[in-house]
């Protein structure tokens, strides 16, 4: 045996305290116990010889006689003497302290120990030298060792707490000494290895029997007073403290499990009692219970791989101290035996292996888990104070149905140590501190989870699949205990650092479910995370739609519990519904939840997977109250206050935005390590919350952009795998675009065309260019696009089109046909000018810059895009722009047509030529005029200028299709248009106020562009085979055109005949071989047009008459027909029916009355009174007179073109209406109409100076063919003489004073070409009833019905009259004496008319001023007289007809006056002073003049002329009334009755005859 080796100088000084410790001893007891005494003296004996020998090892030689030398102090303590005893115990201590004592010495000692203890002297002295005998030395072995642990058994059961605490100290410090050797024994070399062991397993086994009741053999003298508890806590002391040396020895273990585990057992049975009734029963069931536990977790925690069956009892036995039923601390004492085990990540994971993945056997695991979650919960529900009050006072960790929780440890729980677990007393239960239970729970709970990740990384590639099945049973036979405790932790906690450390573990939860696939299981811990970022009920309900049926919710806090929070944000819920309408209130702990959800889904996505939507639905939830916007980029920022004013954010949670928009902006970015099927499932989350978006936004004022601008940030970050992502990006994309709300589907569609835009500039390989199906798929979603009929949307389409033309458009080598269509389809919807001018603007880039890029086949759909621009109606410059475009595309094909003929065919090139000529028609009909007439211009040109190397066929459909259908619609379109004009004025000229008026106007272009087409390509149309139909379609055209109610449709149309005449002019002059075979083919198509226009335009019915201009360009063309066309061809007829009619009507067409201003000429009489029609009448009257005079063959037109030059020389006298319309004459000259009663739109100009020439041309005519016997025997004369009647007999009522002066003038020149003809004896009866009509004409004219105008001057007067005194002098001279080649009845009549001439004239008369001697129509009278005198008193009419009624007109004429005078005498007598009358002194001075022109004319008669007797009787009969007049009152009669009075002179003298 080795003892412990000393200094010897130590051993020396020992040994002098032995001595005298001897020599104190023998002192004591010299008197009372001599025996002592000696024996005292004795032992110093031998101590002092052992000195004086010197010896080398003194302690050995000590040792040696170390029995001996205890025998004094053994009887000393028999003495009973305190003091003795004291210096006893003392030298023993000494002796055991330097390991001065053998085995049998020892045992000497324990003997003595014994003896002492069982006087109940000096106990505490006793179990110090009891303890130092155990510690100090390995000498007590058998039964005095067990003799020594008996002696502290039974002494901690003492009075004395001192005792009895020392003793428990002792007890254990022996149980320590029997493990500690046993343990430090040389297994292979220790001799007293069997020694300890049997030591070691006898003190195990007596302890269990003992505690069990059973008889003891080893410890021997056992107190019966020892209790299970301490029993319990010797137990643990061996199987706790030495599992280590106990595993060494299979005999201890076989103890352990035959011996401690049915302890275990027997003692957690509910029928087992308590021996002792000293103590309270819950006292002592608490004692023992607790170190049951302590026992339990020593033999789980160590002894388990051999232990498997028992542990599971006891692990039972355990959960079931959680039940609720169970007393508090037995649930606190099973929580925290249980955090020791769960604490154990590798005892903890065998728990799963051994139980919960065996088959048939408990889950215990599971259980726990389990168990411990109901135990969190319920620790938060049900108060857990047991009336404790904690020494310091802590801050709230949790809050939970307003009452306010502490943790009672760290929140990493490294310093929590289990209070009831090591509670030692056995007197009382310890008092459990408000939170205690709570904190036990965390730590159970965060302690579990921590072993569950510890597993889990003990995991690797090179892991098993028996390895990896266990940790994946880990978490899925707890998850669903864990996540209630944690949920109700992470809700209830008010502590920053408590929620760090619960986040974090339900972090990792998820990551490790998500990595090992346990979907049930992240699904549910994911949606914890997920509430927890939003308040309770709130997050409930917008999380339900996302909840699984396999998912766990935890209990959510009542709304009460947010008041305890610190409210940082306060914001409108996204979903107002849920929120009840209020406001959404945020907290630090929220936000703290989101950081963690970030984290989450940033480190752990790849395994997400459906909990995505839980996830990002949170987040823009989040987002949304926090007032987080979008940038064009997807990134969300927070908004200013401005944009966000019903978000109130503190200045804390202002300080964390920013963090939590880049974590937020980070983890989409992020997105592009995800795997495939992980980014899928990103995308499809994101599409489920933007459906949502989309199903709520139309209630809601405003949507989230969320879904939508992280699906753009998501796809700009993933173009690298863009055949992935792409399509299920921009398909929900576009589904979002067809959305109501407009700021949806705008950023919807913003996110579109970035994506597009960024694609397209992005490196593929192989490159976008040789990629068909890569470029073909980016396009795509910009095709569409165009389902979308919202403007905003495709206003960003058109934007998004532009910016790839200019950016991208040299490399757009396959998707021209797909970005035409997106062009093509901007028509289906309108919605204002910005919209149509960006749309437009692509197409006018890909004309300008992009046509010899595009392939030939796409530029049908250029055409198209084109055409459609011009058609719509937002913005005019643009339909004028695409116009020019069309004229670009077809310059193009022009230029490019050998090229694109080798590249397709010659027919499909002429089928884009004709599309394009097709598509500019389309345009020519839009309801615009600028556009009309830019259009047609526009085609026009082209088919000029763009056709060279066209086939005949390609020309014949241009002609029947393009032209003629163009033609068709312009015309429908102007008869079907309104003439009415707009509500709304139109900019433009006011003579196209109305929508007629501006179709008018396009129908005459068009007509005018066919005419140019045909003369610009006739070498080239007409030789088209159907050309015969062809220009009769053409004639027919202009024939309808004339029959519109438009002047302006008239005039064109009649411009494009007079073309087309000058047309098959120039190509009959030509000889073209054509026409030269069929010449009058043509011509007669163009006759039938010219009486077709001219039966419209002056039949009955007709409303608008033809204007000036037309007719004059109409009749125009008369004379070159009428030279092809006339003498071969035509017949009295077709002069009667087709040329009389058409002339006469339209010298009489009227023309509006505001026009009349603006073709008044200041002199009538010139030749610029007449209008441009009367002019073009006049000259094709001419040509005809001048063809009839050079043409036999045309006598048949004699009579009836005097007919016509006839009836229109009378309209200077009276014009017919026009086709009976109700008009109103005005002369060029006249602003004052002269049917001023009239009231209509339309006035006739008259045709005076017109009608004069007619008149001269027919008097040149007759002069010139008077003597033709057609002229004869058609009487044209007579006609001529009472066409001249007219006028002559109006005289002063022409409108023109000059008409009745050329009809004078025209009387003189036909009776002077007429009367040889007329007095021929041959014609005598032909001329019969002409010269009564020629009397009439004189009558008439010489004895006008009206009067002269007021204002006509003397001069004039006498000027008019002298005309009158030549009438009267032809007939004198030139008729009169050929009277007997004239009728007397017409001799006869001028006989009359002279005489009345004679009498009449001044009668007649209106004014007469008597006072300035104006002499009217004297001459005429005296020429009447004269003449009337020569032929009545001459010898050769004596007698005759002719003389008797001159007489008799010459006896009336002196009655009459003799009459007046009388009448005038007695009136005047009875007058007085007042004067007569201005009518009768009028009267009275006409009849004094004629009196005195009556006197002269017989003064002036020759010898030859006789006068009767009875006229000279009256003559001078009427001599006394004059010389009576001279005594009247009346001076304004005084010059004539002088002149008349003078006028008798000459007769007073004797005549000398």
């Amino acid at each position: 045996m080795s003892f412990k080796i000393h200094p010897d100088n130590v051993i020396k000084k020992v040994v002098d305290y032995l001595l005298g410790d001897l020599r104190s001893l023998a002192s004591e007891t010299k008197r009372k116990f001599p025996n002592t005494k000696e024996l005292a003296d004795a032992s110093i004996l031998k101590i002092r010889t052992l000195q004086t020998k010197k010896p080398k090892d003194l302690a050995a030689e000590i040792r040696e006689i170390s029995f001996d030398l205890l025998e004094p102090f053994a009887l000393g303590l028999e003495s009973r003497l305190v003091k003795v005893n004291q210096l006893s115990l003392q030298a023993v201590q000494r002796l055991i302290q330097y390991s001065l004592l053998t085995s049998k010495s020892a045992a000497k000692v324990v003997d003595m120990l014994t003896a002492l203890a069982s006087t109940g002297q000096e106990e505490l002295r006793v179990l110090q030298t009891t303890i130092q005998l155990l510690t100090t030395e390995k000498v007590l072995t058998g039964s005095s060792l067990s003799s020594a642990l008996v002696i502290c058994i039974n002494m901690n059961y003492s009075s004395e707490s001192a005792v009895a605490s020392t003793a428990s100290a002792a007890s254990k410090q022996g149980v320590d000494t029997i493990f500690d050797r046993l343990g430090s024994a040389n297994v292979d070399h220790d001799e007293k290895l069997e020694i300890y062991l049997n030591d070691a397993v006898c003190f195990l086994q007596d302890l269990c029997s003992h505690i069990s009741g059973d008889l003891t053999i080893w410890l021997v003298n056992i107190s019966s007073e020892l209790t299970p508890a301490f029993g319990l806590d010797l137990v643990i002391s061996a199987v706790s403290n030495y599992h280590s040396v106990i595993l060494k020895h299979p005999a201890l273990l076989t103890v352990v499990k035959e011996k401690v585990c049915p302890l275990v057992i027997k003692l957690f049975s509910p029928t087992s009692k308590v021996r002792s009734s000293q103590l309270n029963a819950d006292v002592e069931a608490f004692a023992l219970n607790m170190r049951l536990m302590r026992v339990v977790t020593a033999l789980v925690s160590h002894y388990f791989k051999i232990l498997v069956t028992e542990c599971e009892i006891f692990l039972c036995l355990i959960v079931k101290f959680l039940d609720n039923d169970k007393l508090l601390w037995q649930r606190i004492l099973a929580a925290e035996i249980l955090e020791s085990f769960v604490s154990q990540p590798l005892l903890f994971k065998n728990f799963c292996l051994h139980y919960d993945m065996q088959a048939g056997s408990n889950t215990i695991f599971r259980n726990i888990v389990n168990s411990l979650g109901t135990f969190v919960q319920t620790a938060f529900v049900t108060p857990t104070s047991s009336g404790a009050t904690n020494t310091i006072s802590l801050a709230t960790s949790f809050t939970f149905r307003s009452i306010s929780i502490p943790l009672l440890c760290n929140p990493d729980y490294s310093d929590f140590k289990p209070r009831l677990l090591e509670h030692t007393s056995i007197d009382s239960i310890p008092p459990i501190a408000d939170g205690y239970a709570v904190t036990v729970g965390y730590t159970c709970i965060l302690s579990t989870i921590d072993s569950i990740i510890g597993a889990f990384e003990l995991l690797t590639d090179e892991s098993t699949e028996d390895e990896r099945d266990l940790v994946v049973n880990m978490i899925t036979n707890s998850w669903m205990g864990i996540l209630p405790a944690l949920g109700i932790v992470i809700e209830a906690s008010t502590n920053d650092s408590i929620l760090k450390v619960s986040l974090s573990a339900l972090e990792s939860l998820i990551m490790i479910s998500g990595s090992l696939q346990v979907t049930a299981a992240r699904d549910s811990l994911v949606l914890q995370l997920c509430r927890s970022c939003l308040p309770a009920l709130y997050g409930m309900a917008v999380l339900n739609p996302c909840i699984k049926s396999t998912s766990v919710v935890a209990p959510s806090m009542r709304r009460s519990d947010l008041e305890q929070y610190n409210i940082v944000v306060t914001g409108t819920p996204l979903n107002p519904s849920v929120a009840g309408g209020g406001t959404l209130c945020l907290t630090s702990k929220h936000l703290s939840c989101m950081e963690s959800l970030l984290d989450t889904a940033l480190r752990h996505g790849e395994f997400l997977d459906e909990t995505w939507q839980m996830v990002l639905t949170t987040l823009e939830h989040l987002a949304w109250s926090l007032g987080l916007k979008p940038l064009a980029n997807g990134r969300l920022n927070a908004a200013p206050p401005s944009e966000a004013p019903s978000t109130s954010v503190t200045n804390a949670a202002v300080a964390r935005l920013p963090f939590l928009s880049e974590r937020l902006t980070l983890l989409f970015e992020n997105s592009q390590h995800l795997s495939q099927k992980a980014i899928s499932d990103l995308l499809t989350a994101l599409c489920c919350i933007s459906t949502v978006s989309m199903e709520s936004a139309t209630s809601l004022k405003e949507p989230s952009l969320f879904a939508v601008a992280k699906l753009l940030e998501t796809g700009l970050v993933n173009l690298y795998r863009i055949v992935i992502v792409w399509e299920h990006i921009t398909d929900h994309l576009h589904e979002v675009t067809k959305h109501s709300n407009a700021q949806l589907r705008c950023w919807a569609a913003e996110a579109i065309t970035a994506l597009i835009k960024i694609a397209m500039n992005q490196s593929y390989v192989p490159p976008l260019t040789e990629n068909k199906e890569l470029q073909l798929s980016i396009l795509l979603p910009l095709k569409h696009m165009c389902e979308v009929t919202y403007a905003d949307v495709r206003l960003k389409q058109f934007d998004c089109l532009l910016i790839l033309l200019q950016d991208n458009g040299q490399n757009l080598i396959f998707g021209w046909d797909l970005l035409l269509y997106v062009i093509e389809s901007f028509n289906q919807i309108s919605s204002g000018e910005h919209y149509v001018r960006t749309a437009f603007n692509s197409i006018q880039l890909i004309v300008t810059d992009f046509l010899l890029t595009i392939p030939p086949e796409c530029l049908r759909q250029c055409i198209n895009a084109a055409t459609k621009f011009g058609q719509q109606t937002e913005d005019l410059n643009i339909s004028l722009t695409s116009i020019e475009l069309l004229w670009n595309l077809s310059d193009f094909l022009n230029q490019s047509h050998q090229k694109m003929c080798q590249e397709l065919s010659v027919e499909l090139v002429d089928e884009l030529g004709l599309q394009m000529l097709s598509s500019i028609a389309v345009l020519c009909t839009d309801d615009r005029p600028a556009v009309r007439k830019m259009a047609g211009q526009t085609m026009f040109s082209a088919i000029t200028t763009h056709t060279q190397s066209a086939q005949l066929g390609f020309w014949e459909n241009v002609v029947t299709k393009v032209l003629f259908g163009l033609m068709k619609s312009v015309a429908q379109n102007f008869t079907s248009s309104s003439a009415e004009a707009p509500l709304e004025p139109i900019m433009i000229h006011h003579s196209r106020d109305t929508p007629q008026k501006q179709w008018a106007e396009t129908v005459s272009l068009t007509l005018a562009g066919i005419v140019k087409v045909f003369s610009n390509k006739k070498n080239t149309i007409f030789k088209i085979e159907s050309i015969q139909s062809i220009w009769e379609q053409c004639c027919q055209f202009l024939v309808e055109a004339v029959g519109y109610a438009s002047i302006e449709i008239k005039l064109s149309a009649i411009k494009c005949f007079q073309d087309y005449i000058s047309l098959i002019s120039e190509l009959s002059s030509h000889g073209d071989s054509f026409l030269a075979n069929k010449p009058l083919k043509f011509w007669t198509a163009l006759w039938n047009a010219w009486t077709a226009i001219g039966f419209q335009c002056f039949s009955e019915d007709v409303k608008v008459p033809p204007s000036q201009q037309f007719l004059s360009i109409y009749f125009s063309q008369f004379g070159s027909i009428c030279e092809k066309l006339c003498a071969p061809q035509w017949s009295s007829t077709d002069w009667t029916k087709h040329v009389s009619p058409f002339f006469r009507q339209s010298v009489t067409a009227p023309i509006t009355a505001d026009t009349t201003a603006f073709i008044l000429v200041s002199n009538p009489n010139s030749q610029e009174s007449m209008t441009e029609v009367q002019k073009v009448i006049l000259s094709q009257m001419g040509f005809v007179i001048k063809l009839l005079l050079n043409k036999d063959l045309l006598d048949w037109l004699y009579p009836l073109l005097f007919d016509d030059l006839l009836t229109m020389s009378t309209y200077c006298c009276f014009l017919p209406q026009f086709c009976s319309m109700e008009t109103r004459i005005v002369e060029l000259s006249s602003i004052f109409p002269l049917r001023s009663s009239s009231n209509s739109d339309y006035v006739q100009i008259s045709c005076t100076m017109f009608s004069e020439k007619c008149l001269q041309m027919l008097v040149d005519l007759y002069c010139s063919r008077a003597a033709h016997p057609l002229i004869v025997s058609e009487r044209i004369l007579q006609k001529i003489i009472q066409t001249i009647r007219v006028p002559l007999a109006m005289k002063y009522a022409c409108t023109s004073k000059t008409s009745w002066k050329v009809a004078l003038a025209s009387l003189h020149k036909v009776m002077a070409a007429g009367l040889p003809v007329a007095t021929t004896s041959s014609t005598l009866a032909v001329f019969n009833d002409m010269w009564s009509e020629f009397a009439g004409t004189i009558d008439d004219f010489l004895f006008p019905t009206n009067l002269p105008p007021a204002n006509m001057s003397l001069e004039e007067h006498l000027s008019d009259e002298m005309l009158d005194v030549e009438l009267v002098l032809m007939i004198k001279q030139k008729i009169l004496p050929l009277a007997k080649y004239i009728p007397k009845h017409f001799v006869a009549r001028v006989m009359e008319i002279l005489n009345k001439g004679s009498i009449h004239s001044a009668a007649n008369a209106s004014f007469l001023d008597v006072d300035v001697g104006k002499k009217l129509r004297e001459d005429l009278a005296r020429v009447c007289f004269e003449t009337l005198l020569h032929f009545a008193f001459s010898p050769i009419s004596a007698g005759s007809e002719a003389a008797v009624i001159t007489r008799l007109a010459l006896e009336s004429l002196l009655k009459r006056c003799l009459h007046v005078v009388h009448s005038f005498l007695e009136d005047d007598k009875v007058s007085g002073k007042c004067p007569l009358p201005r009518a009768r002194m009028v009267e009275m001075s006409l009849v004094l003049k004629a009196i005195t022109t009556l006197l002269r004319s017989l003064k002036t008669l020759d010898s030859s002329q006789i006068v009767d007797k009875a006229i000279w009787a009256e003559v001078f009969g009427l001599f006394p009334c004059l010389v009576e007049l001279t005594c009247t009152q009346s001076n304004g009669i005084a010059h004539s009755l002088k002149e008349a009075i003078s006028e008798y002179h000459s007769f007073l003298c004797i005549p000398q005859r």
